[in-house]
């Protein structure tokens, strides 16, 4: 009851715990699932007073209303002369992350706790905001909002191609993809977060659609891959298997269906880092057969032995 008062409206107004959120992130032209500031629309939050087992917010559930104003369910206020903890996680409500609070039921100083994540197909981003502490004045007349500030935990690549023939070829390139781990866990309470790989995470596919929606690009242009894909932070010791198609178009003449397979080798993905692979294609890379001349014979002259053929001037 010290911070709260029935029958001073605005100054409980004042006093309640208010929300704000931003996001780091580069913005792309593909179809892009990363979570940034200007789409995201819910986080989950967690929060103590002083010591962790002062809960105030268990995994409470802050959404974005039409207007743009963030707002949750189980109102809290501030206490004057006391330390907040914030930390913070997107997005909600999906089976493929799970969370072990660090010193469960509680969180800890440090963070959040470890987070088991399983990537389905790439379209899932995972952002996290670390302890933010706010420490109250002894006499609270207004209080900002609780501006969090996400970073991502995962890695996201997308690709270019670009068309090195020398003749006159336009390509299309077609069903992108990669493969990679789909599970591994992060201990958000460590000063230096690192992922761990589960001991039975299987290979997922990540779909990267096609490459300029599948339409021909000329020889010196580039192609942007349609989608972005996310994957989860691993060491340059991890190998990831890259396929597509090509097309390769002589005037209005397709070729047949020519399938690429590729590796990324040391390559380590860190986190809320971009991955821009380029990837330039010729008939030599892809080990294509050139088209090659020999010697040419000429036909030598016919001898006339028709007499009917000789003519006198």
């Amino acid at each position: 009851m010290s911070c709260f008062s029935s029958e001073v409206t605005p100054q409980s107004d004042l006093t309640k715990i208010k929300f704000g959120a931003a996001i780091n992130a580069a913005a792309s032209r593909a179809e892009d699932p990363a979570i940034t500031t200007g789409n995201i629309d819910a986080f989950d939050v967690w929060a103590f007073m002083n010591e962790p087992s002062g809960v105030v917010f268990s995994q409470e559930r802050v959404s974005k209303d039409s207007a743009g104003e963030w707002g949750y369910t189980n109102t809290a206020y501030w206490c004057a002369d006391r330390s907040y903890y914030f930390v913070a996680l997107a997005p909600v409500d999906h089976s493929n992350i799970e969370i072990a609070l660090a010193n469960a039921p509680y969180i800890a100083k440090e963070g959040l706790g470890s987070v088991t994540f399983t990537n389905l197909d790439g379209t899932d981003d995972l952002i996290y905001s670390a302890p933010t502490i706010i420490t109250t004045p002894e006499t609270i007349t207004s209080m900002p909002v609780v501006g969090l500030n996400f970073k991502h935990l995962l890695s996201k690549i997308r690709f270019s191609f670009k068309n090195s023939f020398l003749n006159n070829e336009k390509l299309v390139v077609s069903d992108i993809k990669v493969v990679a781990k789909n599970k591994a866990a992060i201990d958000l309470t460590q000063p230096t977060y690192a992922w761990t790989l589960d001991a039975n995470a299987a290979d997922v596919e990540l779909d990267f659609g096609d490459a300029k929606a599948a339409s021909q690009f000329a020889i010196g242009e580039w192609a942007s891959c349609d989608k972005n894909r996310m994957t989860i932070p691993a060491d340059a010791s991890q190998e990831y298997a890259v396929s597509f198609n090509v097309v390769i178009y002589y005037g209005d003449q397709p070729s047949e269906v020519i399938p690429v397979t590729t590796t990324i080798k040391n390559c380590e993905f860190k986190m809320g880092t971009q991955y821009h692979f380029k990837v330039e294609l010729s008939g030599d890379e892809m080990g294509l057969l050139p088209i090659v001349f020999g010697q040419p014979e000429v036909i030598d002259w016919v001898t006339n032995t028709n007499p009917e053929q000789d003519k006198d001037l």
